[in-house]
Order: C-alpha cells, then sequence, then structure tokens
C-alpha cells in the first residue's frame, strides 16, 4: 500500500470514528456515500476503513437490506484509540465554594465512568481556560454562558456542549467596595480586575464610571484581602450568601438579570473536536453532574473530587 493511501485510509479511520462515537448500538450507520461526502474520500476509502474497523473489534455491524446497516456493538477503547482520544481533561474554576466543589465533584464522578485516563485542572478565569482550550492542553472548560457567548461572539472556535440550569454557575454577582469608601464622592476608584476573568470585566465596564476608574490588575481569588489591605477600592465578586466580613460593604448589582446566562454554568468545546464532542454527549450525564452539584450544596453529600 503507497505511502499516501496509508494516509488517506489513516485520516479516514480517524474521522470515521469520531462521528461513529456519537452513535449508540441499535443506530443506523450513515450510508457508505454519506460517510465519503462527509470524509471527502472515496466509496472504496470508506468501505476500507469499515472493514478495518470490524477487523479490530472497534464496532460490529448488521446489514438490514434496504433499511441500511446498523451498529450492534463498539469497543469504545478502541475506537477512542482510533479517533486520536488518548486522554480527556476538562478545566473549572477553582472549587472555593460549595457550587463549585459540588460542580467539581459531578463533573469527576461522571469522567471516571469514561474508557480513557480523565482528570480536572483548576483554572482561575475563563480567558484562562479558553487559552488552554485552544492550545490544546485540556478538552472542554467550564465558564459561565455570558464568557463563552461573548468568546464565540467574538470569533473563538468554539461552541457550548451543554447548559446546566440557573445558578449552576455562581448565585450572584457582587459590587465589595472598601468599608468607609464613597464611590460617588471619590475623583477616582481603583477598581480591582483581572484581566482574566470575562465576567469580572464585563461588570467592571458596566458599573463604573470609566472616567473615573483606575483598574488595578488584580487576581481573582485575592481580591477581598485587596480590598481590606488598601491596595483597591472596589472590585466585582460573586460569592454565597451568608459570607460576612466587616472589613467591606458588599452590596448587589443593579440589574444584574440583564446580562443572559451570567450565572450559568456551560461545558465548553472546540468546534473541531468531534469526536471529543460525540463522546461526551453519550457517555456523560449531565443531569447527575447537576445533582450531585446540588446535593452538595444542600449539605446532603461531601464533595469528591
Amino acid at each position: 500500500m503507497a505511502v499516501k493511501e496509508r494516509t488517506v485510509n489513516a485520516v479516514a479511520t480517524m474521522h470515521a470514528a469520531a462521528i461513529i462515537l456519537g452513535l449508540s448500538e441499535g443506530d443506523r450507520l450513515p450510508t457508505i456515500m454519506e460517510l465519503g461526502a462527509e470524509l471527502e474520500v472515496s466509496r472504496g476509502t470508506v468501505q476500507n476503513v469499515l472493514m478495518e474497523m470490524v477487523r479490530t473489534g472497534a464496532i460490529t455491524l448488521e446489514t438490514r437490506g434496504h433499511l441500511g446497516t446498523f451498529l450492534t456493538g463498539t469497543d469504545d477503547r478502541v475506537l477512542l484509540r482510533q479517533a486520536g482520544i488518548h486522554s480527556i481533561y476538562c478545566a473549572m474554576p477553582l472549587p472555593d465554594s460549595g457550587r463549585f466543589e459540588g460542580l467539581a465533584g459531578g463533573l469527576y464522578g461522571e469522567m471516571e465512568k469514561l474508557d480513557v485516563p480523565v482528570g480536572i485542572l483548576y483554572l482561575t478565569g475563563s480567558a484562562r481556560r479558553l487559552r488552554a482550550l485552544m492550545e490544546k492542553r485540556l478538552d472542554f472548560a467550564v465558564m459561565s454562558e455570558r464568557a463563552a457567548a461573548g468568546f464565540i461572539r467574538d470569533g473563538a472556535p468554539v461552541e457550548i456542549l451543554h447548559r446546566f440550569p440557573e445558578y449552576s454557575y455562581v448565585n450572584s454577582h457582587y459590587l465589595v467596595v472598601r468599608k468607609g469608601f464613597d464611590i460617588g464622592k471619590a475623583p477616582a476608584v481603583r477598581v480591582g480586575v483581572d484581566e482574566f476573568s470575562a465576567d469580572q470585566s464585563y461588570w467592571m465596564h458596566r458599573i463604573f464610571p470609566p472616567e473615573r476608574v483606575v483598574p488595578i490588575p488584580v487576581q481573582y481569588a485575592h481580591v477581598i484581602d485587596h480590598i481590606a489591605d488598601g491596595v483597591i477600592d472596589a472590585c466585582i465578586w460573586s460569592y454565597e450568601d451568608g459570607y460576612d466580613d466587616s472589613r467591606v460593604q458588599i452590596r448587589k448589582l443593579p440589574n444584574e438579570g440583564e446580562a443572559v446566562g451570567n450565572t450559568v454554568a456551560v461545558l465548553v468545546v472546540r468546534q473541531e473536536d468531534i469526536g471529543v464532542k460525540n463522546y461526551l454527549k453519550r457517555k456523560l450525564s449531565f443531569h447527575k453532574i447537576y445533582e450531585t452539584q446540588q446535593a452538595v450544596m444542600r449539605g446532603e453529600r461531601l464533595p469528591d473530587y
């Protein structure tokens, strides 16, 4: 077999495996013509690819006359290898609240069921997580729906794999101000902002008068200490009800409901990763992930991640 032909077959096998990862046993396989058009190869190449996938045990097929060919079994470990998927990693915010602890526990519980090595990375800032996704250091990322929509609008080649219910990401965003500081009277306001937090940057521009803002780069996890120490005067922060710190004033943001997806967690994947998208959609129970998060938040379950 010529080198070029082997390369064509290898690429076609990878794409075919990615497509089949989205099918369940009993589903009808796309026709040879449909697969050829999708993979941009000849019918003969498609037939060779399917025969090799059957030979390696990746799939078993059953032909039912005019009804077509049906998938009767798969070996996901072999399919994943043929699709070029050798591990699956996710990135999400630091589990510094019951909400994120529950989400981490739910994700890890479901990811442990996958047929490849898995892991969760904890990165502050949705822009950091997006960059890691684009650099292919991970396979999907957690962020707010509002942040994901902004990245997509700006041309990032990603898409939303799943949208969780309202308040799955944060309870709300709040304006946090140094004790005794009057924003209305101050000639300038030193606002702490994490350049990698799309949500924090969004609210800074919405809330503070631009002519009086002095942006101060800070890490999101340390903003409260920076306010208390006098490094900054104010910031936008998300926190859980019941938080109390005598060093700061905390106020609910006005018109927060106008920011669609502000409190909603989504899973974001690269558009090109058809195999990862198909496999995760088929294998992860998004409902169980959310149920675990809610159970942790109610105190009915210990976070396990």
